[in-house]
Formats: C-alpha cells, sequence, structure tokens
C-alpha cells in the first residue's frame, strides 16, 4: 500500500535483531539506504497515479482510463511478495558465509536453517505464518479505498493526506491503549486537523480536479481518510496479535504480501460478477485489465516498475528503520513527498506535455494553499511527535491508570 505502512512497523516484531544491526553500517550504506528509500519511495505513488491517467484499448476495443485499484492493490502485494526472494537470498548467502567461517546455524528461531525441526517449533511457526494473514486483509481494503481516492485527487494530495495517521495515533492511544494525552498532544492534532483543511480545500476549491480526474475530489479526500482509519486499526491488530513473532521485518512483509495476494485473487473474482461502472457493467473487469495492460507499452512498463518499486522501497526502508532514529524518518517521509510532487509536475509539463494521455499533475492558484497546508501537517506531525519543542508546555508523560476495584 503502500502500503502504501512499509517496513518500520514490522521492525517492532524483531527489536533483538534491529539492535544487533544498529552500528553496523558506514556512511556510504546510510547515504545509499536513504537514497534508495527516497528514489523507490516517489516511484510507488509516481508509478501508481499514473496508471489510473494513462489510457489504452480495452476489452470493448475503445480506449479508456485505466481505473483499476483493485488490480493495483493486487500488485502491491506482488512487490511486497518478492520481498520473500530477497530474505531466502539473505539467508543463503548468510548460509554459505557460516561454512566457510565453520559456524553452526542457529535454530532459535522461525528462520533457522536447522534441517531439523519439533513438532511444537513447527506448530509456533505456521500459527506465526497465519497470523500474518489478519493484517493483510486490513492492508488489503485499506489499499483499495486509497487507490479508489488516488483516481479522483493528485499524488501530493494523496500523499500528503495521509498524515490523518497522527490523528487515528491519538483517537487509539485513547480508547485502546487508554493513555492520557498532554496539552501540547492536542495541539499537535489541531494543527494537523488544520493543514489537512487547508490540503482538502485547495483540492475541492479547484475545478480543475473535477474536470481532469473525472470524479468528485471530496470523495476521493474521504476514501483515503477511511483508509487510514482501516490502517491504523491494522496496527493495533499487529501489535496484540503479532507481538510475540520473531521473524525478520522482509519474512513478515513477504508473507502478508503471499496471503495479500490470496486474498485479493478472491475479492477481484467476486468483483467481476458484481455490476459496477467498469467495463461490462463489472464492479472491475479484470479481463479488460489485461487486454489494456497488452495494449500499452507505457502502461506495461509502469506495471513492472511498480513491482520492483514496491519491492525496494519495502527493503530500503526496513534498512532505514534499522539505522535512524524516529526523527529521521519523519523528515525523510516530508522530502519523499516533496519528491512526489516534483517529479509529478515535472512529467505533466515537461515529460508528457504534448502526449495524448498526459500524465503527472498540474500547478493552479490552490496549489499555493496546498503547499501552506503540507508546511502545516509537516510542523504538526513534528510537534506530535516531540521532534519540535513548545516552550512553557510539560512533556512528562502522564502515570498508568490504575484499574479502579
Amino acid at each position: 500500500g503502500y502500503s502504501q505502512r512499509i517496513c518500520r512497523k514490522k521492525t517492532k516484531l524483531c527489536c533483538n535483531w534491529k539492535a544487533m544491526a544498529k552500528q553496523q553500517f558506514s556512511r556510504a550504506w546510510k547515504i545509499l539506504i536513504i537514497s534508495g528509500m527516497l528514489i523507490f519511495g516517489t516511484v510507488t505513488v509516481v508509478a501508481a497515479s499514473a496508471m489510473f491517467q494513462i489510457k489504452s484499448k480495452g476489452i470493448n476495443g475503445k480506449k479508456h482510463k485505466f481505473r483499476k485499484p483493485s488490480f493495483e492493490t493486487l500488485a502491491m502485494f506482488i512487490g511486497m511478495f518478492l520481498c520473500l526472494f530477497v530474505h531466502w537470498g539473505t539467508l543463503i548467502v548468510k548460509k554459505i558465509r557460516g561454512r566457510k567461517n565453520g559456524e553452526e546455524p542457529s535454530s532459535k528461531s522461525i528462520n533457522s536453517e536447522a534441517p531439523i525441526k519439533s513438532r511444537s517449533a513447527l506448530k509456533k511457526e505456521i500459527k506465526q505464518y497465519l497470523l500474518v494473514a489478519i493484517p493483510a486483509s486490513c492492508d488489503m481494503v485499506a489499499t483499495v479505498l486509497m487507490y479508489i481516492g488516488l483516481m479522483f485527487t493528485t499524488a501530493s494530495v494523496f500523499q500528503i493526506m495521509r498524515g490523518f495517521m497522527v490523528v487515528c495515533s491519538a483517537v487509539l492511544s485513547i480508547f485502546f491503549l487508554k493513555r492520557r494525552l498532554r496539552p501540547y498532544k492536542w495541539l499537535s492534532v489541531a494543527i494537523v486537523i488544520l493543514g489537512l483543511a487547508m490540503v482538502g480545500m485547495a483540492l475541492v476549491l479547484d475545478p480543475t480536479h473535477a474536470k481532469k480526474k473525472g470524479g468528485s475530489p471530496a470523495i476521493g479526500l474521504l476514501f483515503i481518510i477511511g483508509a487510514q482509519l482501516i490502517q491504523a486499526t491494522q496496527v493495533v491488530l499487529e501489535e496484540v496479535l503479532m507481538k510475540n513473532v520473531d521473524a525478520p521485518p522482509l519474512l513478515i512483509v513477504g508473507m502478508e504480501g503471499f496471503w495479500g495476494i490470496l486474498e485479493m485473487i478472491i475479492v477481484l473474482t467476486i468483483m467481476y460478477f458484481l455490476p459496477g461502472p467498469d467495463v461490462g457493467h463489472k464492479l472491475e473487469n479484470t479481463l479488460d485489465t489485461f487486454v489494456q495492460i497488452g495494449n500499452s507499452a507505457v502502461l506495461f512498463s509502469f506495471v513492472m516498475v511498480y513491482f520492483v518499486a514496491i519491492l525496494f522501497y519495502n527493503y530500503f526502508g526496513m534498512c532505514v528503520t534499522q539505522a535512524f532514529s524516529a526523527v529521521h524518518r519523519t523528515i525523510l517521509e516530508a522530502v519523499r513527498t516533496s519528491c512526489i510532487w516534483v517529479v509529478n509536475l515535472f512529467l505533466w509539463y515537461v515529460v508528457t506535455r504534448n502526449a495524448d494521455s498526459r500524465i503527472g499533475e498540474w500547478w493552479t492558484d490552490w496549489s499555493v494553499l496546498e503547499l501552506g497546508g503540507f508546511v502545516v501537517v509537516f510542523v504538526g506531525t513534528l510537534l506530535y511527535n516531540d521532534i519540535l519543542i513548545i516552550p512553557g508546555m510539560n512533556y512528562k508523560a502522564y502515570p498508568p491508570r490504575t484499574s479502579k476495584k
């Protein structure tokens, strides 16, 4: 999904492994992984947005836009599934190096290369693999909703609106974790909401968006916000269900991709037989999807690039989580949003300026309000995560609530 929620959440499942690797990175490696995360993180959103704008001849013989949010969700899960091959490749390399150094393989985790496993260990491993299917289901629903929202909005708005997770985090911490928030946290949430409102106003009040996107921007915003609520629920489920899972992040991401593929095959089959707005009056016509991809080299290229970008974004995201703090990651996400916006403007005004199917996004007078909203959301996020400090405010956490007898 995106995902969009990449490897940094999964890294919580293997804190010991993370701590061991914390001090092993050189400056050159840190530059590489930051660059990789920004490049491939930008490509994932740019490619997903561009696919919705490309026109190709479909199963009915007519050219129409590739508006297939469920297929793009399947493509995301395929990219995540590819992380399994990276994980297995890493195990093979470690095994070869271990043999050269005369080391014996460990049998403490579910990733052991030991040839024989006890029955209890095997049951535990199977249970852990099955548990991944539950957050994968949340991820599937959230990603479909986000991509529907992306069809009616722009990539920059899509990315900025994901800042609503700050609001969701505050609400969940109160109702599920029973925490009390200091006034500065509430102020931070209010600032984020103000910024998101500015971005939403810039999108809805700009008349060019509804005309060029072929749908209501307000509906797109609602879908994106709804997706953030589901992803916030996913975070809670992962904390509850998978807190004892001992596995590397790439394995968890890959297994989530595996379950997501199985679930999306079922969903796409059902959607093919349900009435809807797609070709042939289907909710989403998968046959038309493959015909469109086959009839457009550009569309096919974007699909392939999207697979690879999802794979490497997950990998580099995991590496950044190991090597850097939450402060760095928050700043990197803001930089990624800026990169997505700049690349889309470049695609619109330079690369596809004279093309039949223009991709990217355009700049209007309302874009200034969106830019201001982006800055406000970024500041609110920094305040919420205690990166920016407001003088004179109390930052000490409330003592835990005691149950009344």
